[in-house]
């Protein structure tokens, strides 16, 4: 629409020079129009440059199956240390039970309780006795770890093991509660018991 509107002009302002009509009002007029025409022309629009086409994976590579995910090395851990349980003896699980206490291992401590879980009885007033699922007897240790800094941790007088039995094992406790230097000291009774899926832990009982 512009383009032709300019092309009328321009015909129209040759022919008024032509027969010498064209006043400087004309001219004045013509000249706002060919002005305005080029201001609000469009512009063309540039050249654009060659661009690469984004590569389109073919059938072969679409169907290419996704790379396995890696096992997580934490839960292979858990089924050796399990199966290592499974075949221990007392005195061995015992001596898990020591490093995992002086280590403040909650969750090793909560993998050696029994598949009924375990009796803890080892509050001040010794008045209650509490059973834990091994899930429970997780957190327990965990809280008990946070308010309970462990200086040593030793197994003082085991029972001679008998298979398929119950056993016993008195250990001595020292620790320091959060916020305190004191040396508090503490002697329990750990009680395991064998089942078809090796030694457990049953019962902790505080004694003087």
């Amino acid at each position: 629409m512009i383009e032709r509107l300019l092309v009328v002009l321009r015909k129209t302002f040759c022919a008024a020079q032509r027969e010498g009509k064209l006043s400087l009002l004309m001219v004045g007029w013509l000249v706002a129009l060919l002005m305005c025409s080029a201001l609000f022309a469009p512009d063309k629009a540039p050249a654009q440059a060659d661009q690469e086409p984004v590569p389109i994976p073919n059938e072969q590579e679409s169907d290419r199956p996704l790379p396995e995910a890696r096992e997580d090395s934490d839960d292979q851990d858990d089924q050796d240390d399990q199966e290592d349980l499974e075949s221990a003896t007392a005195h061995h699980v015992y001596a898990i039970i020591a490093d995992a206490w002086l280590a403040e291992d909650h969750k090793k401590l909560a993998e050696v309780v029994a598949e009924d879980g375990v009796v803890i009885a080892i509050a001040p007033d010794r008045k209650r006795d509490s059973r834990y699922s091994p899930d429970q007897a997780f957190y327990f240790f965990k809280n008990l770890f946070q308010f309970a800094h462990t200086d040593s941790f030793e197994f003082r007088r085991l029972q001679d093991e008998e298979e398929g039995g119950v056993i016993h094992a008195v250990a001595d406790w020292k620790y320091r509660r959060t916020g305190s230097e004191a040396l508090v000291g503490e002697r329990f009774i750990f009680t395991l018991t064998s089942s078809t899926s090796g030694w457990g832990l049953i019962e902790i009982r505080a004694i003087r």
